[in-house]
């Protein structure tokens, strides 16, 4: 499937990307300029037991582009900003966001994470790009991002998406002018898991890969967020390396490189920032591993002319052969994946999780999901109750003279018991799969 360029003008003024910068970064709760984007981590056996622990979300990982949308309130109309994981900026036109609370207002400064697909007619072959929105850590100007997912979710459909479907309803002619289909991602618990694989994957018009869990319950993480997991088929685990292309010396003259013949194609991991013997920062890198070049990959690439030295390419590990192979090139990303993210992510590839492991363990999940809710439930006062306690304690009639007092009973301010939904003595020998 392709992968769709970000549309767009670039923000080169100086003083606007300052302004620009400064206030997402103001508006993130963040004490210098940097792209606020939360990034996952690779999904590894022990990260199942994490799916029991706590309430997770699953969706399907698009084969797309990163971004995040800043929407810039200006007087009486909204501009809107594309940005990328490099923190480039570009101005996308025909865009209006109104206020959920009246359309005839423009949305205050919202700052929402998302991901642009190419989705592609399978009967045609046309290709229309599409902007997935999947989290809100701005809305109106409100920072909400200490709010777990399901906040975040809900006011990203129910106060952002749905004032703009409706918005387009009724002025139908701005669908003309925009560059991309804006849409919400769907999310799914996760002990749903079987579906989102079996049903909804097969049924995308876009790229996939893999799965993304999100944690509904936790706040929304600037940088690498432990509870974010991506997850692939061993086999389909990849990694970012930055690739250098290393040369034979010319037999004619050692001191030159023979640019004509094969060269070894060196896999280099981003060590993170250093500093020089000047003081300032640069980048470090150091030798990792080979990839896997055959002679008629070889010849492509001399005939195609590509360039594929300093590029950060995506490889995936071929166990047949046991070696890297090139899959795409990632200009959207400034850096290969940090060292320490190298080392989880080949820990995932030699102690992977495969698709039937996450099907056979949603039964477990879905029954610690459900005990949660039911401990959650039975701690929350019920409302009627608390009415019926305020009522005979502030509300008693008054005394009135020569009648005697009108006393009210004791409250009982937990109601009856309810049956409960399992039971040992009489409920079932298994329940989702698992013995009691």
């Amino acid at each position: 499937m392709p992968i769709p360029d970000i549309p767009g003008d670039s923000v080169n003024d100086s003083q606007q990307l300052y302004y620009l910068k400064q206030r997402v970064a103001t508006l993130c709760g963040l004490d210098r300029y940097r792209f606020p984007g939360s990034q996952p981590v690779s999904f590894g056996k022990k990260d199942l037991a994490k799916l029991e622990q706590q309430d997770y979300w699953v969706c399907e990982k698009s084969d797309g582009v990163r971004v995040l949308v800043f929407i810039n309130r200006v007087e009486n109309t909204t501009d809107v900003y594309l940005i990328d994981r490099n923190d480039h900026y570009r101005f996308v036109s025909g865009y209006y966001f109104p206020s959920h609370a009246d359309p005839a207002i423009p949305l205050g400064d919202t700052i929402l994470d998302g991901e642009l697909v190419i989705d592609v007619n399978p009967a045609t072959g046309q290709q229309e790009t599409r902007l997935l929105l999947f989290d809100c850590l701005v809305h109106n100007e409100q920072n909400i991002m200490k709010k777990p997912l399901s906040s975040r979710y809900g006011r990203l459909k129910t106060w952002l998406f749905d004032p703009y479907m409706k918005a387009l309803r009724k002025f139908p002619e701005m669908m003309a002018n925009r560059p991309f289909d804006v849409q919400i991602k769907h999310m799914e618990f996760s002990y749903h898991v079987e579906k989102v694989l079996k049903e909804d994957i097969p049924k995308l018009k876009h790229g996939n890969d893999g799965l993304i869990y999100t944690c509904a319950e936790t706040p929304y993480v600037v940088g690498t967020d432990e509870r974010i997991l991506k997850w692939k088929p061993p086999s389909e685990n990849s990694i970012d390396f930055r690739l250098e292309l290393r040369f034979p010396p010319l037999a004619s003259d050692p001191s030159r490189p023979d640019l004509t013949a094969k060269p070894i194609f060196a896999l280099n991991v981003w060590l993170g920032k250093d500093r020089n013997s000047k003081g300032k920062q640069a980048e470090a890198y150091e030798f990792f591993d080979v990839m896997d070049v055959d002679d008629d990959e070889w010849a492509k690439i001399k005939a195609e002319g590509t360039q594929f030295d300093d590029r950060v390419v995506e490889v995936h590990w071929e166990p047949e052969k046991g070696g890297w192979r090139f899959m795409r090139f990632r200009d959207d990303k400034p850096e290969g994946n940090y060292k320490g993210i190298v080392d989880k992510i080949i820990q995932t590839i030699v102690d992977g999780i495969e698709q039937d492991d996450l099907i056979s363990r949603s039964g477990a999940v879905k029954f610690a999901w459900k005990t949660r809710e039911i401990a959650q439930k039975s701690r929350q006062p019920q409302p009627q109750q608390q009415q019926q306690h305020g009522n005979l304690y502030q509300q008693r009639p008054p005394q009135q003279q020569g009648h005697a007092p009108q006393v009210a009973g004791p409250p009982r301010p937990y109601g009856p018991l309810s049956k409960p939904i399992l039971n040992k003595v009489q409920g079932p020998d298994t329940f989702e799969g698992w013995k009691r």
